[in-house]
């Protein structure tokens, strides 16, 4: 039986690698290899984004926000921004 958190033996190679390379903890190694950066360019390309590589227009329903904000500046309404912040990295 393989436990969630075991690394199977080509997959020790790949962490490893990634240690190496890229300075790397065998936690973040590990993780990595487990959501596909093994090759240690692909995860730098990952770890560290080009400023400006995403389009914000791609988000899912972005047309529709933005129709929304625009109909409240122009009637004058308020807006109220919320974010939030915890450890899955992701900003609302």
């Amino acid at each position: 039986m393989q436990l969630p958190w075991s690394l199977a033996s080509n997959e020790i190679e790949h962490v490893e690698s990634l240690m190496s390379v890229l300075d790397l903890s065998p936690t973040a190694a590990s993780i990595l290899v487990r959501r596909g950066y093994s090759d240690p360019e692909h995860a730098r390309d990952f770890l560290e984004p080009q400023k400006g590589s995403y389009d914000v227009m791609d988000l899912g329903d972005i047309n529709e926000a933005l129709t929304i904000l625009r109909n409240a500046v122009e009637r004058g309404q308020r807006i109220c921004v919320h974010g939030d912040y915890d450890v899955d990295g992701i900003c609302a």
